[in-house]
């Protein structure tokens, strides 16, 4: 049971099962002196937004990176309990980026320091991966460490909520030794499925056509592999279908994928009803976009922002509709409409 806390009534409760908040893009270390845009200057806040010019002709020194994400990222996870404070049934969806290079050793603990931080989230979180945690450090960090510690600290979270293995996407199997030592195999797209209630919740990480190998080394024997697999994502959507669940699916980038849109995931997506995206990536736009529909054709797409711009999604769920809002300032009692979407879908 979640830790307890004084609830008070939302302004916009009659009606409402659940909530789900949505965010993206922490990116321990990230500001918006890393972005290039300062955050907007306004709300109450004890920041100060980055001077007004880029990271190339003023960067923070490192440690004021760190204090500086630190407190951003701690703001807006303040600002999502003070906002789940006012509701019965809430959980926090995270879309990647979590750290801003996968690392995790003692000069660069940034895994630990974002597990520090989720950690003060009041409701249970589930976070996916994006680009800086698995695509822009894949052989470009020693042996390929800030992409497996990424994969591994994914697994243990998603293995934390023992759900069905049907409903992750992943698997072990040996593979022989390396240097003498045995290797283990850690294959799958990753995808995990969360049912909410009458919410199917799918996060496809980076992007679901993802396709990357770690070899074994001699510092790390195990090897990863991540692929697409459009066939598991079919069988979560089936049976979600059967199920009568309102789906939404979670990816971290909302464009630029490796090998351009996937006809199939498309045709997926309408085909099984999908009532809307949730993405990451750009940390300077939020709300409902509209020039995603070559990845996405015509199903609704929503981008979170980031902590570096303190912004965020809030949907609620109400017996016939999905009302979604964006956040901005880090303050959700001034949020506005986004959408409204019509339940059920067909």
């Amino acid at each position: 049971m979640w830790r307890n806390q004084q609830r008070i009534s939302n302004f916009n409760t009659p009606g409402l099962i659940q909530s789900l908040v949505i965010t993206s893009d922490p990116q321990y270390p990230w500001t918006d002196c890393t972005d290039g845009r300062p955050f907007e200057t306004c709300g109450s806040s004890n920041l100060s937004p980055c001077s007004t010019c880029s990271q190339s002709t003023c960067p923070e020194d490192q440690s004021t990176k760190e204090r500086r994400s630190e407190a951003l990222i701690l703001q807006q996870y303040s600002n999502i309990n003070m906002y789940t404070d006012t509701v019965q049934n809430a959980s926090v969806l995270i879309n990647g980026d979590m750290t801003a290079f996968g690392h995790d050793d003692i000069f660069n603990p940034e895994w630990r320091k974002i597990k520090e931080f989720l950690g003060f989230l009041k409701r249970p979180y589930y976070f996916g991966l994006g680009n800086h945690d698995i695509q822009n450090n894949f052989n470009n960090c020693a042996n390929n460490g800030c992409f497996k510690n990424s994969l591994e600290n994914l697994i243990s979270h998603v293995q934390g909520y023992r759900l069905p293995s049907s409903q992750f996407d992943y698997r072990t199997e040996p593979g022989g030794t390396h240097w003498g030592f045995p290797v283990t195999r850690h294959l799958g797209s990753f995808a995990y499925t969360v049912n909410f209630g009458s919410i199917c919740s799918i996060q496809l990480q980076n992007f679901p056509t993802t396709n990357a190998m770690a070899e074994p080394t001699i510092t790390n024997p195990n090897e990863f592999h991540i692929f697409e697999n459009l066939n598991w994502f079919e069988d979560q959507l089936r049976l979600a279908r059967q199920n009568r669940k309102t789906i939404i699916v979670n990816v971290h980038k909302p464009d630029d994928w490796a090998g351009g849109p996937s006809t199939r995931f498309k045709n997926l997506l309408q085909q099984y009803n999908v009532a809307a995206v949730f993405c990451g990536h750009y940390h300077t736009t939020y709300g409902e976009v509209k020039w995603a529909w070559n990845y996405f054709d015509s199903i609704p797409v929503f981008l979170s922002g980031g902590a570096s711009q303190r912004t965020y999604l809030i949907l609620e769920q109400f017996s016939d509709r999905l009302d979604i809002y964006s956040v901005t300032c880090n303050d959700w009692r001034s949020r506005t409409l986004a959408r409204t979407i019509k339940l059920p879908i067909s």
